[in-house]
């Protein structure tokens, strides 16, 4: 109860001190006082409320604060997880946790403020981990099958079925519709297994073209980068969370049968 009545203060704190809630109110009220026009602090204390309310509501705002409230317990560690047991998931893993160390030490050597941006990163490293043992999960389960041999079983229970007798033939229906869905589903998660790396290695390569970004702004001084470097991470945080969204759709889907 605690941690949650200070992730709430810690949120209305950053909806009432965001300069983004702040700063036009503050210019609204300084021309009203500047021009003696009483209406525009009027204006000012209702742009103030309304904006402050929505950072409250905005859910990706909830999340910032939760990560950057609880940062450490976000972070993983270098080494890749014990439930990581396949070679080439844990190679991914530690390449893309590295590019994502060296721009984290890019931000943090630059002079730019970026808060944003490396709470966005601690949030990445727990959708890294999420992503990388979803797949290690599809994986044991393909390791688990013979996708030769279940199609060899198919293909003898469509020919079964077609000279079945009528009596026969709802249970050989059964098992031939059972053993289609199963190569279907078990041919989805081969593919996503090819997204996944397909998609670590783009996060990879844009981690390294947000940290020469990071290093560029930092050379030459620019003072008005933040929010694109901000939506650079952002974007490439996003790419991993719809992948562990359609992984974990195709866990419910594979699942769904079994449960039945």
């Amino acid at each position: 109860m605690a941690s949650r009545d200070a992730d709430i203060r810690a949120l209305l704190a950053r909806a009432l001190t965001s300069p983004v809630n702040v700063l036009p109110a503050a210019a609204m009220a300084g021309v009203g006082f500047a021009f003696g026009l009483w209406p525009l602090y009027i204006a000012a204390a209702a742009w103030y409320g309304v904006a402050a309310a929505q950072t409250v509501r905005d859910p990706r705002e909830a999340r910032r604060v939760l990560e950057r409230g609880r940062g450490e317990r976000a972070r993983i560690e270098a080494a890749p997880p014990p439930e990581l047991t396949d070679p080439w998931i844990q190679s991914r893993y530690e390449e893309a946790l590295t590019e994502q160390a060296r721009l984290t030490d890019a931000i943090a050597a630059s002079p730019i403020p970026t808060p944003e941006v490396e709470t966005d990163l601690i949030g990445m490293s727990s959708d890294l981990r999420t992503l990388c043992l979803q797949t290690q999960r599809l994986t044991d389960y393909l390791s688990t099958i013979d996708l030769d041999e279940l199609t060899r079983r198919r293909a003898a229970a469509h020919a079964r079925l077609a000279g079945a007798s009528e009596s026969l033939a709802p249970s050989l229906r059964r098992t031939a519709d059972a053993l289609d869905e199963q190569l279907r589903l078990a041919g989805g998660l081969e593919e996503q297994r090819e997204h996944f790396d397909a998609e670590i290695e783009a996060l990879i390569s844009s981690l390294g073209t947000i940290r020469a970004e990071v290093v560029r702004v930092a050379v030459s001084s620019e003072s008005d980068a933040t929010e694109r470097i901000r939506a650079q991470v952002g974007a490439a945080r996003g790419q991993l969370t719809a992948m562990t969204d359609a992984l974990a759709e195709q866990e419910r889907a594979v699942s769904a049968p079994a449960r039945e």
